[in-house]
């Protein structure tokens, strides 16, 4: 719940600030229940989200950010790039997530044949990120990593005690 409110409040701030002075990219926030429905019980269905987008097209976007958790126990986050055709994956483990980013990018392919936009060779790319302190700091770490990107910075680098940036969140 944590990080879906998150997303929301970065997807809020993103319409509140878009006529800035500083252009930001344009970002889509998609639910972390997004993963879960696309690969049920290890088996892929677009069906099961086919709806989620039918009057948004999201590949139209410079970012997409899907919030990810494996088994209760960890996130990790990919972003789609519509522009290059990738789906880059953050994982602040340092794992490689590359069924799960397939299955993204399989997705990505099917929502640009839904919508007529033109087909691309989806690769996966498994992202250098900032590496978490401890066994509990995944999802700060994600959020961080969003909220960076979703602005145009690198997530890689960023300063700061994770209990610092848990405590930020949590008052925002």
């Amino acid at each position: 719940e944590l990080v879906s409110a998150y997303f929301e409040l970065l997807r809020v701030r993103q319409m509140r600030i878009a006529p800035s002075i500083r252009r930001k990219p344009h970002c889509i926030f998609l639910n972390s229940l997004l993963y879960d429905q696309i690969v049920k019980k290890g088996i892929y269905d677009y069906a099961a989200v086919r709806r989620w987008t039918t009057e948004e097209v999201v590949l139209m976007a410079h970012k997409i950010f899907i919030p990810v958790n494996i088994t209760n126990a960890h996130w990790f986050m990919a972003v789609v790039v519509p522009a290059a055709g990738v789906p880059e994956l953050f994982d602040s483990m340092g794992r490689t997530q590359e069924k799960m980013g397939n299955h993204i990018a399989r997705w990505a392919k099917m929502q640009a044949a839904e919508h007529g936009l033109p087909n691309k060779d989806w690769r996966v790319d498994a992202t250098p990120c900032r590496v978490q302190e401890n066994c509990d700091d995944c999802g700060v770490c994600m959020c961080r990593h969003m909220e960076l990107m979703s602005e145009g910075e690198s997530a890689v680098g960023w300063g700061g005690s994770s209990s610092y940036l848990r405590r930020q969140i949590a008052a925002e």
